[in-house]
């Protein structure tokens, strides 16, 4: 997660209606600022707002979702229900146990954004994961063909020779776990983030088990601060 700001917070739901799930997201996109945690004056509504508002996460069946910015995607506007994208997440966590069943959810709906649009990184337990597009007002798929899949800021789909902003950072990712095979340790994980930020905007990086429903994450830079937080 690179960006200019951030104040990063996690949050956890469990309702009878979702599944459980914890998840990161970035309230200085909420309005916080430096002083928030000392005045608390704000406009609550935004605050609570929160929960709809997720970068990345995991749920209790180990699916995991994450967005990023993708400034060529162009949002399906065909079907009955329109969403804020980076509401996308919460409803990515809250009803879908496998990839598969993320991406026939995402399906339904229109997108709107208000920064830049995204495309989305889902994963599951079982090993299977896709980055979610959007090409031409239409939902754009690309499965791993390996045992790994890599995205960073540019569109994946129909695009062999990954052009665009972030393909130094992909290249660098997908031929260090080329060379692993695809078998990599968390910390060697977080160190692999560690090296392809964007300087300067580093917020926080995160390595999610999905079959632990755990992650491990540095917030700030701060790489010799690891947590640990297990669902």
């Amino acid at each position: 997660m690179d960006c200019e700001c951030a104040i990063p917070m996690r949050i956890q739901l469990s309702d009878n209606d979702n599944y459980r799930s914890f998840a990161f997201l970035n309230m200085a996109e909420l309005d916080w600022d430096a002083n928030t945690y000392d005045t608390l004056e704000m406009d609550i509504k935004l605050t609570l707002a929160s929960p709809y508002s997720p970068k990345d996460g995991v749920n209790e069946h180990g699916l995991a979702v994450a967005c990023l910015t993708d400034a060529q995607a162009k949002y399906p506007q065909h079907n009955t229900v329109t969403l804020f994208d980076e509401t996308l997440p919460r409803l990515i966590l809250n009803k879908s146990k496998t990839v598969d069943e993320a991406i026939q959810l995402v399906d339904q709906y229109n997108l709107f954004y208000i920064i830049a649009p995204l495309h989305f990184l889902v994963a599951d337990s079982k090993g299977d994961s896709a980055v979610i597009e959007f090409e031409n007002g239409k939902m754009a798929i690309t499965k791993k063909n390996k045992n790994y899949q890599v995205v960073t800021n540019f569109t994946l789909y129909n695009n062999p020779n990954h052009e665009g902003f972030g393909k130094d950072r992909y290249e660098n990712i997908e031929r260090e776990l080329e060379k692993r095979h695809g078998i990599i340790s968390e910390n060697d994980a977080l160190e692999l983030l560690k090296k392809n930020v964007i300087p300067g905007d580093e917020q926080w990086s995160a390595v999610y088990n999905l079959t632990k429903r755990s992650v491990l994450i540095t917030f700030s830079g701060e790489y010799s601060n690891v947590y640990k937080y297990e669902l």
